[in-house]
Parts: C-alpha cells; sequence; structure tokens
C-alpha cells in the first residue's frame, strides 16, 4: 500500500512544481526511479492477493462444507463488507472534504468533484470502471480497482466450484480465461499504439512540458525532445483501453486463484529440494528486476519499443510478475523465505493490514488535499518528495483508523454476530468457540486496494 501512495504522491506532486524539467530529467536519468514510475504492480500484487485468499479459504470452506457454496450470502456479505465505508467516503468526498481547504488553488479543486454529481451510484454497483470508463468522468476515479475486483468475486464461485468437483476443468478453464486476457490485452494495445507504461512516462512527461510557459524550443528539447501533439491522447489512451479494464486485469487474479488453491491443496507446504528453492528465488529475483527497472535504457534514450514487442510486454508482464510474488508466499510458507519470512511475518504489520482498506480509499484526499491547498508551486527535490510521502501515509493511516473505527468495525461485527447466529440454528450444539476460530467466507480478508 506504501508503494500506492508513493507513486500517487509523485504523479500528483509533479504538476504542482516549479521545476517541471528537473523532475522529467531524473526520472529519465535516474534507474532508481522505476521502481516508483513502475508503482502500478503493486495494484497487481493487490489483485494476485485477492485472488489467492478468495481461493485459500474458498476451498478449505468448501470442503468443511462438503462442496457446498451458498453464492448469494457470499456476494451479499462482500457487498456489505466493502460498500457502507466506499459510500461514506464518498458522502465525505463531496460535502465535508471541499471545506477543509483554502488557498489560491483550492477552488480548482472543485472541479474533480462535478462527476460526483452524475455517476456517483455507478460506484456503489461496481460498475464505474465500465461506465462511465473515462477516469475524468468518474466519482473518485481510483475506485476503478474496485470495481474491477468485484467483478473478478462474482466469478470467483464458478473456478471454486471447478476447482474443487473437476480440477482438469478447472485448469482448462481458468487458462483459457487467462490466455483470453492477454489476447485482449495485446490485441489493444497493438492496434492503439500502445507503450508500455513506463514508457508512457514519456508522453506524461510530454504534458508537463506542454504546460509551462512557452520558450525557444532549445531548453525544452534539452530535456526532453519535441512535444508531440497527440501526448495527451496516448497517456489517456493507456489507462482507458488497457490499465482499469477487467478483462485486461483478470491475469492478475486468476494467478493468484491457482496459488491459492496450490497452498490448499498441499496443506501451506510445498516440498522441494533446496537447490529448486534457490533456483526459485533467484528466478523471482531476477524476472521481477527485469520487469521493474529492463526499461530503463530505452526510456533514458526517450526511445520506443517495436510496437509488437510492446504489445507483448502489456500483455504478459503483470501476470509474470504476480508469479513472482506467489513465489514469495509459497517459499515463505513452506519454510523457505529465512529472513524475509521473518520479515512479512512482523506481528506490527497484522493492525496496519485492518486499515488497508480505509488506505486505499482515503490516500488520494490526503495527498490532492495537500497540493490543492498550497498557496505556491513547490520545487521538487529528494527531500520533499520524503516529506510528502511521509506526511501523506501517516495522515492516511490516521484517517483510515477513524474509518476503521466508526465504520469497518462495527459492520464486519454485525455480520460476524449474524453468521454465528445463522450457525447456532443450524447446528444447535456447535459450541460458540468453534464457530469464531472458522473462516466462514472465502473473502474473509483485509480488502486491499489500487490506482
Amino acid at each position: 500500500m506504501a508503494w500506492i501512495i508513493l507513486g500517487h504522491v509523485v504523479l500528483t506532486v509533479s504538476g504542482f512544481t516549479d521545476n517541471a524539467l528537473y523532475l522529467i530529467r531524473y526520472v529519465l536519468n535516474s534507474w532508481t526511479f522505476q521502481a516508483i514510475v513502475n508503482a502500478t504492480f503493486s495494484v497487481d500484487t493487490f489483485f494476485f492477493l485477492s485472488g489467492l485468499l478468495v481461493a485459500y479459504l474458498g476451498m478449505r470452506e468448501l470442503k468443511r462444507s462438503n462442496g457446498k457454496m451458498n453464492v448469494p450470502v457470499m456476494y451479499f456479505y462482500r457487498y456489505i463488507r466493502l460498500t457502507p465505508a466506499y459510500a461514506f467516503v464518498i458522502l465525505m468526498y463531496v460535502s465535508v472534504w471541499p471545506l477543509l481547504g483554502s488557498g489560491p488553488m483550492w477552488m480548482f479543486m472543485s472541479r474533480g468533484l462535478e462527476p460526483c454529481t452524475k455517476s456517483w451510484w455507478t460506484n456503489l454497483i461496481y460498475i464505474n470502471n465500465i461506465y462511465p470508463g473515462d477516469l475524468q468522468k468518474q466519482c473518485m476515479s481510483w475506485g476503478w480497482y474496485l470495481g474491477n475486483d468485484m467483478h473478478f468475486y462474482l466469478l470467483s464461485p464458478l473456478f471454486l466450484y471447478l476447482m474443487y468437483r473437476h480440477k482438469k476443468i478447472a485448469v482448462a478453464t481458468m487458462s483459457a480465461v487467462l490466455l483470453f486476457s492477454l489476447i485482449i490485452t495485446g490485441t489493444f494495445s497493438r492496434l492503439t499504439d500502445q507503450q508500455p507504461n513506463v514508457l508512457e512516462t514519456v508522453s506524461f512527461a510530454q504534458l508537463v512540458v506542454k504546460s509551462l510557459p512557452k520558450d525557444d524550443g532549445l531548453i525544452t528539447d534539452m530535456f526532453i525532445g519535441p512535444v508531440p501533439n497527440d501526448a495527451q491522447q496516448d497517456f489517456n489512451m493507456f489507462l482507458e483501453d488497457i490499465y482499469t479494464k477487467p478483462w485486461c486485469r483478470i491475469g492478475a487474479y486468476l494467478v493468484g486463484m491457482a496459488f491459492g488453491y496450490l497452498l490448499h491443496a498441499n496443506q501451506n507446504r510445498v516440498k522441494m529440494p533446496k537447490i529448486v528453492a534457490i533456483g526459485g528465488w533467484i528466478a523471482a529475483l531476477v524476472t521481477s528486476s527485469l520487469i521493474i527497472f529492463g526499461l530503463y535504457p530505452t526510456l533514458h534514450n526517450m526511445e520506443m519499443l517495436n510496437l509488437d514487442v510492446a504489445a507483448f510486454y502489456n500483455a504478459v508482464t503483470r501476470p509474470v510478475w504476480c508469479c513472482c510474488v506467489g513465489w514469495v508466499v509459497i517459499a515463505c510458507t513452506s519454510g523457505y523465505g529465512a529472513w524475509i519470512n521473518t520479515l512479512l511475518s512482523w506481528k506490527a504489520f497484522i493492525p496496519l493490514s485492518r486499515l488497508t482498506y480505509g488506505l486505499y480509499l482515503l490516500h488520494p484526499l490526503v495527498i490532492n488535499g495537500l497540493c490543492w491547498s498550497s498557496e505556491v508551486n513547490w520545487h521538487y527535490s529528494l527531500l520533499l518528495l520524503v516529506i510528502l510521502f511521509s506526511g501523506s501515509l501517516l495522515l492516511s493511516i490516521v484517517f483510515a483508523y477513524f474509518l476503521y473505527v466508526l465504520i469497518e468495525a462495527p459492520i464486519m461485527g454485525i455480520m460476524k454476530i449474524v453468521m454465528e447466529r445463522n450457525q447456532i440454528k443450524k447446528s444447535p450444539d456447535t459450541p460458540v468457540k468453534e464457530l469464531e476460530d472458522k473462516k466462514l467466507l472465502p473473502d474473509n480478508k483485509k480488502t486491499s486496494g489500487a490506482v
């Protein structure tokens, strides 16, 4: 989640600096900055984790209930788990939040609220990523992630049933859906001449330059090169045709479900020779590093990939990234994680994990509030970036805590009481302690969050 917030801080701050050309040059000349430019892969990590938990907990529940699955109840609890907090944040976004800031630029912030007067209802039924689709017309545009995640969850009972009853058909079905997603993504990328997201940074940089006061062209060309007229169109088409659509993003979720089933089938421990474990770590590290940093030479030289190569990259990198994350999960749960497992198992992460959903919903409000309430543009530096990121993260955690205490925790408490009573009615001799120890829903997780 911190990776997502860092990416959004850099993206937002770039429009509020008085030395934008320096920022652009730093992005193009610093290979370490690729970790921030490629922060979009953190969203695929959340899709992966969502699919993994649905499959793992769902298969465990199916085994406990001898293959019985109450799909309407699953959908109902999922909707109740997500929507109250979501609706509350939308309400605060359009009513209270505009009153909390001031300054010469704050008045322009209200323009971002206009879509909520027309399309707020699409968020509450989780179709906002398809209609209106255009991020500029969506209420709380970062809600596209929740739309995608809900659509994937609606499909999950089918995959769960097949994995439990017909394993071979499940493999064939999920493989076919994954292949379809790869083909659609690659086809859209090729037909619309899309470059990988990290190279779309060039288009975004060109937009920043285009908004600067006109010079004689020498300074602009020195930093970024000639600015094409279709830079805005290229950047928007990537977001709307590939980045936010469920048919292009379901691959990460399916990979997560596959790893979740693998964990369940092997009872959380996949046995392997030590040499295989070492090879797996090396392969995962090398592959993930190539995905994050591999295009730096191309970006640094202001070049573009061949369109066919770009289409292949856009289609396969996100599922492959999730395979690398899946290896980390398998290795750590199977006893091959060493210090990495110790770090990821740190107990301090447990309370923070309960705030993840609220963090995703609220952090854009915090970042935009800090930027739009500034009386002057900032002078970009690494120190400024550290300060803004740290402040945005801390404030988001504080606001997410209050959201959890006021909305999420009470709703989950009510859901738990209702579920326990239903179980007691069905099995009056079942001890309450046993009910508390059971995970009754396949989506019993701290909901992730985004961009």
